[in-house]
């Protein structure tokens, strides 16, 4: 993991209320702290939303997993797997899978076209045993 989402996420958990923080694991909390950047020092206004704090995409990630596993309680675990299948669905609606391939497949094919049109194509001839040897007897004598 990237040190600087360690030292983004152990900025955030250092915030948190020690209820909440005894809910998280502690080996969790200590391989933040471990793999954090100790140059970098992250400091994060909690008076603005965390989407407007120009955070690493992944350190939101791990702050949903985190809240979804151990900071909600059943209720809200439902609502917020709810709301996670929303999403992915319209995402899903975005980018349908099979147009992805689709246009792949497309701009393969026109690379492979285009770069096939502009080669000449190499004529081969397939010679006899006899001139192949009379070819090698030829070479052999002419070399220099």
């Amino acid at each position: 993991m990237d040190k600087i989402i360690c030292s983004e996420m152990n900025c955030i958990l250092n915030q948190l209320d020690t209820n909440d923080l005894l809910k998280i694991p502690a080996e969790l909390i200590n391989y933040f702290k471990e793999n954090a950047d100790k140059q970098c020092d992250y400091k994060i206004d909690f008076t603005l939303p965390l989407k407007n704090q120009n955070l690493n995409p992944e350190t939101i990630n791990y702050l949903c997993a985190i809240n979804y596993l151990y900071l909600s309680d059943k209720s809200e675990q439902e609502e917020l797997r709810d709301i996670y299948e929303e999403n992915d669905r319209r995402i899903a609606e975005k980018t349908d899978i099979y147009k992805v391939f689709q246009k792949k497949k497309e701009k393969n094919a026109e690379k492979y076209h285009s770069s096939t049109s502009n080669n000449s194509l190499i004529v081969y001839e397939k010679h006899s045993l006899i001139k192949n040897i009379i070819h090698k007897i030829k070479v052999f004598f002419y070399k220099k």
